[in-house]
Parts: C-alpha cells; structure tokens; sequence
C-alpha cells in the first residue's frame, strides 16, 4: 500500500471575533463602527490591515449578530454558544486546524496594526498561542495568534471544566507574548461610546 502523502497546510487565517450583543455601546454591532482614520468600519479595517501583509490569507466572522449578514463573509457561530468568547475561539479552531496560523481579534478593536499583524504571523515561536503582551503586563487573548490543531484539544478541556475564561486558557496553552514597544493602544477595544469618545481611531 502506497503511503498517502501529508496535506499541505493551509494559508493563514484571521478569525475576527463579532460575537458579543454590544449592551454597553447601546446593542450597536461594534465591528461596523466607522474609524475617521480609513473611512471603514472596524471590521473592513482589520481585514484590510490583515491583507496588506498576508495577500494569501483568509477572514472569518466568528458570532451570529444579523447586522453582518450584508458583508456575505465566510461566518462561523460559536461552539458552544452562551459560554462568552471562548466558545467563539473554539468554534475559530474547529473550523482552521488545518491553517498554518490562525489569528483571533477582538471585533472591537480598531487600533490592532499592520505592524502587529506581522508580528504576529512572523514570531518565531513555535507555541501553541503567541499573544500581545500589553504595557501593563497583561497577556491579550484576542490579539493572539494560535496553532489550531494544538490549541483545540486544550480549550476543549478547559470548556469541559467548566473554565470559560480566555486568559485561563492561554495559560493552560502555555502561551508565549511579545510586545510592541510604542504601539501602546493596539489591545484597546471600543466597549462603550465613551472609550470611542476617548480614543477615535
């Protein structure tokens, strides 16, 4: 019997996720909040800052919120639903493990660069989570970037415990960080009118 040959891996890919209902920015869809820096919504941004850098790269919406259905984007729904955003990246993992990388962004955060895209794809790390590590130390699950295959088996166990916090599952992965010197805004997210207010993008 002839030995199958290993499937080669599939490009990378950026999971923004959309999930959340928005109550404290008044049910808004924050991803389609419009930044006065490119005249797009968050979401478009983040696809177009992705794309400069990996050309060959794909975008996933993660969450079910009707306002997206107009982008026609390639959508998965988190699995399990009502756990918060882990069951988005679970979901975000079971549907790339065969990505060389995949990368998950917080639908609400306007300030994530071409610069940190690159970091991010390019690390050297051979972790099963590489995430940005923010000034004050805390490790950034939704500027992360992860190895599917690996990572999946993990957040399952951490969803069969009981442990829904994304910040307990980098730490059951192992997870290594990098920083980015300056870029000090790059983990703000747009949670209420007033962080919009306070940091326009």
């Amino acid at each position: 019997m002839t030995e199958e040959a290993p499937k080669a891996m599939a490009p990378p890919t950026l999971g923004i996720l959309v999930g959340g209902q928005g109550q404290r920015m008044g049910g808004a869809a924050k991803g389609l909040l419009r930044l006065q820096s490119t005249g797009l919504n968050i979401i478009e941004t983040l696809r177009a800052r992705f794309a400069a850098v990996c050309p060959t790269g794909r975008v996933l919406l993660v969450g079910k919120h009707p306002a997206y259905a107009e982008f026609n984007w390639a959508t998965v729904e988190d699995s399990p639903s009502g756990i918060g955003p882990l069951g988005g990246l679970r979901a975000l993992l079971a549907a790339t493990e065969r990505c060389a990388w995949t990368i998950a962004i917080g639908g609400d955060m306007p300030f994530v660069t071409e610069t940190a895209f690159a970091r991010l794809l390019e690390h050297p790390s051979r972790a099963p989570a590489l995430c940005l590590r923010q000034a004050n130390g805390a490790l950034e699950p939704l500027c992360t970037r992860y190895r599917a295959a690996d990572a999946l088996a993990v957040v399952d166990a951490q969803i069969a415990a009981g442990r829904f916090a994304l910040r307990d599952a980098l730490r059951a992965l192992g997870a290594e960080s990098f920083t980015l010197g300056g870029d000090t805004n790059v983990a703000q997210d747009w949670d209420t009118p007033e962080d919009r207010d306070a940091l326009p993008a």
